[in-house]
């Protein structure tokens, strides 16, 4: 028994890579911060070697553009509190303690 598609994982920097690929149904994973200012998208889902190179191709695919603003906004955000928690994280171990 053959499968068409199988489950596996795309990791991309792309912000609208991530919000495409979720409008196609993929689930957001995790986020990978590389200790500088990047994040990496950890997505997943049936079809998705197949969709990420549809998008990277620029392939005319079918998208619900209000599902693609929604999930744009949704990843700025994520990606967002995400810089906001490493900054954190780095500026609380450098901070001198105050007398």
């Amino acid at each position: 028994m053959s499968q068409k598609y199988q489950f596996t994982r795309s990791i991309t920097n792309d912000l609208y890579c991530a919000a495409f690929l979720l409008c196609q149904g993929c689930t957001l994973q995790e986020l990978l911060h590389n200790g500088r200012s990047r994040v990496s998208f950890v997505l997943s889902g049936d079809n998705i070697e197949h969709l990420r190179a549809a998008y990277d191709n620029g392939e005319t695919v079918r998208l619900n553009v209000r599902s693609f603003r929604d999930n744009l906004i949704s990843v700025r955000r994520r990606m967002d509190a995400e810089h906001r928690s490493v900054y954190n994280a780095h500026h609380h171990r450098t901070a001198q303690p105050q007398c």
